[in-house]
């Protein structure tokens, strides 16, 4: 199993792409077979139910996004590369590189005008962006606002977390760009 390169260069968000996430779990099978071999099978029998998972996941996602994947949306920071790449989702743009950095003001000018001649109908915000940068972005402009998670933030913990993020993360792609 190969996980698949990297959409940018620097994007570490590579578990949004339910291929990555099988990738990384045969890649975690293997390790624990080998360091336990008593339990490889039950490391196995668990690998194979989340293999199965994870190609529903991504069936379900792909009926859910595909009706919206030529809309074009902005996301708060630069970390939907694998998603948006697994789906053939149109991001337009992001607002910051990277949430510990504040965007410039000549990067927001780019991206309201961006925005405009795309026709942009969605900015996706994270759970811990700060408002008043979102609010920079969207003022005076006829565009709705969602939210996505690329960490699980607003998730709760447990075994079905990445299940939640992911269907979650669709259903506000759907609905934000669907409306």
């Amino acid at each position: 199993k190969i996980i698949r390169p990297p959409a940018r260069k620097g994007d570490l968000h590579l578990w949004l792409d339910p291929a990555n996430a099988r990738a990384i779990a045969a890649i975690a099978v293997a390790e624990l077979s080998a360091l336990d071999p008593e339990n490889a099978g039950l490391y196995r029998d668990n690998g194979e139910r989340l293999s199965r998972n994870l190609d529903t996941l991504d069936i379900e996602s792909k009926l859910v996004l595909g009706p919206v994947a030529e809309i074009p949306f902005v996301v708060y920071h630069d970390a939907y590369g694998y998603l948006v790449r697994a789906y053939g989702l149109n991001a337009a743009g992001f607002v910051t590189q990277s949430p510990q950095q504040p965007p410039s003001a000549r990067h927001l000018g780019q991206l309201r005008r961006r925005i405009g001649r795309l026709g942009v109908r969605c900015l996706f915000a994270e759970p811990l962006s700060p408002p008043g940068r979102i609010a920079a972005v969207i003022e005076g402009l006829d565009l709705e606002t969602g939210v996505l998670d690329p960490l699980g933030v607003g998730q709760a913990p447990g075994p079905g977390l990445y299940f939640r993020l992911m269907r979650a993360n669709a259903a506000q792609l759907a609905g934000c760009l669907g409306g």
